[in-house]
């Protein structure tokens, strides 16, 4: 047979010899299987292995050479072996459980019930105006004081201070505010002759006037004490003062107290407080409500800035002053309330509903 011819048979049978190979392969393994022979590692260890023959073959480099026909066997598949003497371990049956039984499904989460928040009360405005309220019985007015307030103009400033510094220049200064107390009370008083610092001051035989007279620095603030900030030192009802060191009577004009060297005189002129207290100074006062000349507290400042939001022109500095009362008495106007300069109930809730309720609970 030349190499053509042998080339053309290994072609036609090599499928065969592969496949019947293979066959004999499986039926020794099944052969173990079923008899318990020794493992599959084991025959392989044995050289017991079929080994499936391949051809191979090389082409002539020249024509006229015959090759050499070999055949090399290529390796059968590798079957894995567990061990060279252990043989084929056959799983056990698996033992038989019992299903585990089925969990009772979970009933769905309701879904949480969005509740809406109630909305807030309106503020009680009765309760927002009662905080305005002082709850005392010591109020500046249950004693009936009068008004301390007057509206002075430059030369009358000058006149007061010419005479504290001519009665007054050496003494205390509790002493020099009661001299201008004294001009005061006469200014104030409707049953005494005028009603202006000039007319008193300039009266005949009352006061040592004299208008070429300049008073220092110190008169002037005791001046101005006494008409910015209404400070008194001696009753309303005291209208005379005389250097003397005696403490009785002067004719009709009852004994007050001695300040420095200086007495002070009462009368009862009509249309001014007769009692024997001192009323307290501008800003020191207790009043019920708020109006001028009440102690300053955020009561006050909350007025102003009220006030000061609804466009009045106002400071919101907690005194309740000439510009708070001004102010205020323009808004009462506004909304036909009694226009009388004091912040009670009515007027603060018209104060309080103009603004905003929810406006004044930011303050």
């Amino acid at each position: 047979m030349n190499y053509w011819k042998f080339k053309k048979f290994i072609q036609k049978h090599l499928i065969a010899v592969i496949a019947g190979g293979a066959a004999v392969i499986i039926a020794v393994i099944a052969l173990i299987a079923l008899t318990g022979g020794p493992a599959t590692g084991e025959l392989l260890s044995r050289n017991a292995a079929i080994e499936t023959p391949s051809v191979s073959y090389q082409t002539a480099a020249v024509a006229s050479t015959e090759p050499s026909a070999g055949m090399s066997p290529e390796p059968s598949p590798d079957v894995t072996a567990s061990g060279p003497s252990a043989a084929p371990s056959v799983s056990p049956e698996p033992s038989a459980s019992a299903s585990p039984s089925p969990k009772p499904s979970e009933k769905p989460k309701e879904p949480k019930k969005t509740t809406k928040k109630p909305k807030a009360k309106a503020p009680d405005i009765d309760k927002l105006v009662a905080a305005f309220e002082v709850k005392s019985k010591d109020y500046y007015n249950d004693k009936s004081y009068s008004s301390n307030h007057y509206e002075y103009t430059s030369k009358e400033l000058k006149m007061l201070a010419i005479i504290i510094y001519r009665e007054a220049r050496n003494q205390p200064y509790s002493c020099q505010v009661a001299v201008g107390n004294v001009v005061m009370n006469r200014v104030l008083s409707p049953g005494y002759p005028g009603s202006t610092i000039e007319a008193v001051v300039t009266r005949k035989n009352q006061f040592a006037w004299k208008a070429s007279v300049t008073p220092n620095s110190e008169c002037y603030r005791v001046a101005r004490d006494i008409l910015d900030y209404e400070v008194w030192t001696v009753p309303q009802n005291t209208y005379f003062f005389r250097a003397n060191k005696s403490k009785s009577d002067w004719g009709s004009h009852e004994y007050y107290k001695h300040l420095g060297n200086t007495a002070f005189y009462q009368a009862n002129y009509s249309g001014r407080y007769r009692g024997d207290t001192v009323p307290p100074a501008l800003f020191k006062r207790t009043y019920r409500w708020p109006q001028y000349g009440c102690k300053p507290a955020t009561r006050v400042k909350k007025i102003q800035k009220m006030l000061k939001g609804l466009g009045y022109k106002v400071s919101t500095d907690g005194y309740f002053g000439i510009d708070t009362e001004k102010a205020l008495m323009k808004f009462q106007k506004s909304r036909g309330l009694k226009a009388d300069g004091v912040a009670g109930q009515s007027t603060l809730k018209a104060l309080i509903r103009k603004y905003s309720v929810e406006k004044y609970m930011k303050l």
